[in-house]
């Protein structure tokens, strides 16, 4: 799919934002996103492939104040404290060096070499910079279904059409072509289909019950083994990358 294409359908897809949105502080990917985050509220940090800015904007609520986007559009209203730019992953604006903290979220697998994407993303940070990237995982049922889905022409995945989607190890394999190496790969929403089986049993349960329960978001505890699992079978898998010093 052509870069124009994509970016007719995100900035349809993604309406702007309020510039005191918020985003849901215990879902992944931002979850992990705040473990990694520099804790020096002046470190210029880049979201790579914005959208409409959200994450951003949260970011930028809770202190951070230089903040860089960049999108293949401009989805995004004026806010102090970041700066947005139209440009493709594959093409930053930015010298060498320049970032402690990238992200880039469901955005590699759009272009036609994430090779070269992943290469722009290390080149720009700064030595010992670290960078989150996370992608639909190539062998999830969820992928399998987007595939099917595809195949029938089924419009609410137009935005996938023609997309390949990658394993966390085939990423990995390109960050140990540059001066970097990932430090972390897991995945997440692996559990989403058993969370919401579970949302329904409660529902069901409380239309016959005196005494009603609440819906809780249980997390999966974080192993090495686990990690390594929600990397190949999760909805999306993410991988932590560092630049060497």
């Amino acid at each position: 799919m052509k870069l124009s294409e994509i970016a007719r359908i995100y900035k349809k897809k993604l309406p702007p934002v309020s510039n005191n949105c918020s985003i849901y502080e215990s879902a992944q990917p931002y979850r992990t996103l705040r473990q990694f985050i520099p804790s020096n509220l002046d470190s210029n940090i880049l979201d790579a492939g914005c959208g409409n800015g959200i994450v951003a904007k949260h970011l930028n609520n809770r202190s951070y104040t230089n903040i860089f986007t960049c999108d293949l559009f401009d989805n995004i209203s004026n806010t102090s404290g970041i700066k947005h730019c139209i440009s493709s992953l594959d093409a930053l604006p930015f010298q060498d060096n320049s970032f402690e903290f990238v992200y880039s979220l469901s955005v590699i697998y759009y272009l036609k070499s994430p090779q070269v994407g992943i290469n722009e993303i290390i080149r720009v940070l700064k030595p010992g910079g670290r960078a989150i990237i996370t992608a639909h995982t190539k062998y999830s049922l969820p992928t399998v279904w987007r595939i099917l889905k595809r195949i029938l022409d089924i419009k609410n995945v137009e935005h996938l059409k023609g997309v390949t989607f990658y394993s966390a190890s085939q990423l990995e394999k390109m960050v140990i072509t540059n001066d970097a190496r990932v430090i972390k790969k897991s995945g997440y929403s692996a559990n989403n289909l058993a969370f919401q089986l579970y949302k329904k049993l409660v529902k069901l349960i409380n239309r016959y019950s005196k005494k009603q329960f609440k819906t809780r978001f249980f997390i999966l505890p974080e192993t090495n083994s686990l990690n390594k699992i929600m990397s190949i079978f999760a909805y999306h898998s993410i991988i932590i990358i560092q630049k060497n010093v």
